[in-house]
């Protein structure tokens, strides 16, 4: 009798510590974190918009280069940390990212000057943005994910223009911290448990540039900078 009453209690404590187990295991498993660095090459075309400036005391000469398309490489270093959340069937991924940016050119004639004036626009950038994904769990290993990002674009801008036959020239070197966001969608292909191949497109708006180009006058210019940017990289989470 004392050994079935013991075999009963024994049951009872196997099956109730079963179910807290399973318990257990479910609410663990329900959210979890995982951290992560990765490392992305882009290309990009960046436009300056409305890059300009007019020269109040040359009648009809103004420098208009909005428009000009350049493409630029860059490189992106990011950590971050990957939340898996089952209720929204994905995760939910936040990263710190730097980036660096070869230099935007533009080296080209003048519009509405004379034939001889020319114009010389370099500017390189670096961005420092947070940004945040939403990486869709498909029970495949292709992962696709939406997201964006904000944060600082640090430019370096270098802007001549010159007219040789007329005998003057202007130019301005500035640096400057900007407001800057991005907006992308991407897929992710698992390599293996650990490493993951990103493909994705990013929208960026690197923030408005202006100086003063300084000669026989000051004049001001601006510039809003933009790109479309493809990129291809490598994940590996912990």
């Amino acid at each position: 009798m004392k050994n079935k009453l013991y075999l009963t209690i024994a049951a009872v404590i196997v099956f109730s510590s079963s179910i807290n187990l399973a318990n257990a295991e479910k609410n663990t498993s329900a959210v979890s974190v995982a951290p992560y660095v990765s490392s992305k090459i882009s290309f990009g075309w960046v436009k300056a918009h409305n890059l300009s400036a007019d020269v109040p005391l040359l009648a009809g000469t103004s420098f208009a280069s909005s428009g000009h398309t350049d493409g630029v490489w860059g490189t992106k270093l990011a950590i971050g940390a990957d939340t898996a959340i089952k209720a929204i069937h994905g995760s939910i991924r936040t990263e710190l990212e730097l980036g660096f940016n070869s230099a935007y050119e533009n080296n080209g004639l003048v519009s509405n000057s004379s034939p001889s004036t020319w114009d010389y626009t370099n500017i390189e950038s670096k961005t420092f943005l947070f940004n945040l994904y939403y990486d869709l769990n498909t029970c495949s290993k292709f992962t696709p994910y939406i997201g964006g990002g904000l944060g600082l674009s640090h430019l370096d801008s270098s802007v001549t223009a010159a007219d040789p036959a007329a005998g003057w020239s202007f130019s301005s070197r500035k640096s400057v911290n900007k407001f800057s966001w991005q907006v992308g969608a991407g897929v992710a292909y698992a390599l293996n448990d650990k490493v993951d191949l990103d493909l994705g497109y990013r929208y960026s708006d690197w923030g408005s540039l202006s100086s003063t180009l300084t000669g026989v006058i000051d004049i001001p210019i601006k510039a809003d900078l933009r790109s479309h940017e493809v990129l291809l990289g490598l994940r590996y989470t912990f």
